[in-house]
Order: structure tokens, then sequence, then C-alpha cells
């Protein structure tokens, strides 16, 4: 399982800020934007257009005779003025542009954030269960070295029973931490 993970808090970070799924739609729609943007100012450039027509007609009376035509149109749009509506559709769209761009850094900052803060939390989880292990032998060796004392007269019974309830919620302590690693699991 750890082999999927990213292998630190700051690759987890940077693989957040560029492929989490929200900074992608937020990056579309930045793009979005900006072609609004580059449409609104095409709608101010002159237009050029060309319609062409081919036709051949046969008179009725003559087989012989024939009429080609050829007829091309161009026709050049100049827009002079337009009232400032298409000068306030470009200023509107790159307000839009702005807008998008601040949410592309917020949700670049809300996965970044929230990745890393999953793999502290993965990190921490690991660094506990490893400090109950010990916990949980250090216990056991010394419920053994007890038991071996109680054997020679030099410790007491309740000394050793004492000794097995520190062990019993060391390893209790030690399931709570890897329930809790699982959950971070999820999570993350």
């Amino acid at each position: 399982f750890n082999r999927l993970l990213p292998a630190s808090r700051d690759i987890a970070r940077d693989k957040a800020g560029h492929d989490n799924p929200a900074v992608l739609a937020a990056a579309e729609a930045v793009k979005a934007a900006d072609a609004a943007v580059r449409v609104a100012q095409g709608q101010m450039l002159p237009q050029v257009g060309v319609q062409g027509q081919a036709a051949r007609d046969y008179d009725t009376d003559s087989s012989t005779r024939r009429v080609d035509s050829l007829q091309v149109v161009g026709r050049v749009t100049v827009p002079l003025y337009a009232g400032g509506g298409p000068e306030a559709q470009v200023r509107q769209n790159r307000e839009l542009v702005g807008v998008a761009l601040l949410q592309l850094d917020s949700a670049r900052l809300q996965a970044r954030s929230a990745a890393y803060g999953a793999r502290v939390g993965f990190d921490t989880a690991g660094i506990a269960i490893r400090a109950a292990s010990e916990e949980v032998r250090a216990g056991e060796a010394t419920v053994e070295g007890i038991r071996r004392q109680l054997e020679k007269g030099i410790r007491t019974v309740t000394e050793l029973l004492n000794a097995q309830q520190d062990a019993v919620a060391a390893r209790a302590r030690r399931s709570e931490e890897h329930t809790s690693e699982l959950q971070s699991r999820k999570i993350s």
C-alpha cells in the first residue's frame, strides 16, 4: 500500500497542486474564460466573406447551346461604431478570467493543503504505531523480568500484576494506533 503513496509530504503537496480534479477543472475554466475574451475581441475585427456560385444551363430549344456562369461575391464588414457593447463584453470577459484565475489558485491551495495535511497525519500515525510497538515490547520485557525476579523472591505478585496490566494497556494503545492509521488511509 505504501508504494502507492507519494514518497514525501512535499511530493504529495506538489502532485495535488497539479493533478487534483478540482485544480484541473479550475484550469479548464481559465482556458474557457480566456477563449471567451478572444471571441469578444473578434467581434471588433473586420470580417471578410466570400461567396461563390457556378451554374451551367442548356438551352431547351437546341442541344448544342449551353450557358455557363460563374458568380463570386466578396464582402468586407468593418465595424465603425457599436455603441461600446463589444468593448464592454471584452472587459467583462477579462474580469471573468481574473475570477477564474483566483478560483484556480484557491483550488490549488486547498488541494495542496489537504494533501500535505493527510500525509502529515499518515506519517504521524506511522510514528505513533512504531512507538506503541516499542512500548509493547518494553512492557513484555518488564513482565518477563518481574516474573523471573518473583521466582527468586525479589518482587511481589502485585508488582507482576501491575506490569501485566501496563503491558495489556500498551497493546490496547497499539491497537488504537493501527485503527487510526487505517482511518487516515481511508481519508487520504
